[in-house]
């Protein structure tokens, strides 16, 4: 489970859409992959998360055009599953997580492996194919030349 209190850029709001349960708290911030919005490519298997937790017409704005969103807007985009009042994040996200721990493991793991496996499968070869040395050095070289 993720429990959110602040800005969550692309690699935060990667990990959060991972998450089986996602609660963010009321505030003056924002979560998105604004990675168009300041000319990155957005990676393949950053697409396919999104594409499996955000609603279809939030998937085109969050990620063809690097939208962000409030903790409001973001649970009907599918960022988020509830907004709480701030205070009451670390409470509801330990009830969460103690709800969670009473799954069966095994049932909850084979059920997810069921659900998201073919998905997680094209993920890591998508990861395997982007991620490679060579990306690694463009990178550091567009980095260099800005």
């Amino acid at each position: 489970m993720a429990a959110c209190q602040g800005n969550a850029y692309p690699m935060g709001a990667f990990l959060i859409m991972s998450s089986d349960h996602r609660i963010a708290a009321e505030g003056d911030y924002r979560i998105g992959m604004n990675e168009v919005a300041i000319g990155l490519t957005v990676p393949r298997f950053a697409i396919e998360i999104a594409r499996q937790r955000l609603t279809p017409a939030y998937f085109s704005r969050a990620v063809m055009t690097g939208e962000m969103f409030g903790p409001v807007e973001a649970v009907t985009a599918g960022f988020f599953d509830r907004v709480v009042p701030a205070d009451a994040l670390e409470r509801s996200a330990e009830e969460t997580a103690q709800a969670l721990a009473t799954l069966n493991m095994a049932a909850h793991a084979a059920t997810k492996a069921r659900a998201r496996g073919a998905v997680i499968k094209m993920i890591r070869a998508m990861i395997d194919e982007d991620i490679t040395p060579q990306y690694g050095e463009d990178r550091v070289a567009k980095q260099a030349s800005a």
